[in-house]
């Protein structure tokens, strides 16, 4: 069976993760494997998609080729946004990427989406809850793609703060998006919890991909 990143290489090709020591390998096993669990294609067919930290949009490469109406993809870094474009423009029409800061983005685009991904993106927060009420704001659909701390020992919403070079890093338990997310109207629709087979790459977090839909 054909792999699908093996038909947009660039995509792997121009992602700088691919290269680190640490962290989950990013190559086109993994990219392939990831966004068919993360976005299957009856989820996105026909529509608007979302990308919070697109990176080089990948995510933009799955979601056009499996008919999603139209993606946008948000990055604050421009040599990234300079590559998505670049690679988008070989292959799609119906995409847009802006070269901003996610929160700058939230507070002044009026856009509603039908589905929004928030992959990788949210740790970075110390105050992740302040983000989340401005996603839900502009969607019925949110995709949480994020690590918490392991082994969670507690049947509570947990969150551990861990100091990086760029500030404090939150690391919280899927409880604690339930918590904020039903202060909205939002459940759990779908839980992939610690999927090894997928990220594996022997840290000290646990990862999950969580799919809340407002009722």
């Amino acid at each position: 069976m054909t792999c699908f990143f093996s038909l947009y290489k660039e995509f792997v090709d121009d992602d700088y993760r691919k290269d680190r020591a640490r962290g989950y390998p990013i190559n086109e096993e993994f990219l392939s494997k990831r966004y068919e669990c993360m976005l299957p294609e009856e989820l996105i067919k026909d529509k608007t998609i979302l990308d919070l930290g697109s990176c080089v949009s990948s995510l933009g490469a799955w979601a056009l080729h499996h008919n999603a109406k139209e993606y946008t993809g948000v990055e604050c870094n421009k040599d990234l946004c300079d590559l998505a474009i670049k690679n988008l423009s070989n292959y799609f029409d119906n995409w847009n990427i802006v070269h901003t800061d996610v929160e700058y983005f939230l507070n002044t685009d009026n856009r509603h989406f039908d589905i929004i991904v928030a992959s990788g993106i949210l740790n970075y927060y110390y105050d992740q809850k302040v983000v989340l009420d401005k996603i839900v704001t502009k969607t019925k659909t949110l995709i949480i793609d994020s690590q918490g701390p392991y082994p969670i020992v507690s049947n509570d919403p947990v969150i551990v703060y861990k100091k990086r070079p760029d500030g404090f890093h939150g690391y919280p338990n899927d409880l604690y998006y339930d918590m904020i997310l039903k202060q909205h109207n939002f459940e759990k629709h779908a839980y992939s919890p610690d999927i090894p087979e997928i990220y594996n790459d022997n840290t000290e977090y646990n990862r999950y991909m969580i799919r809340y839909v407002e009722v």
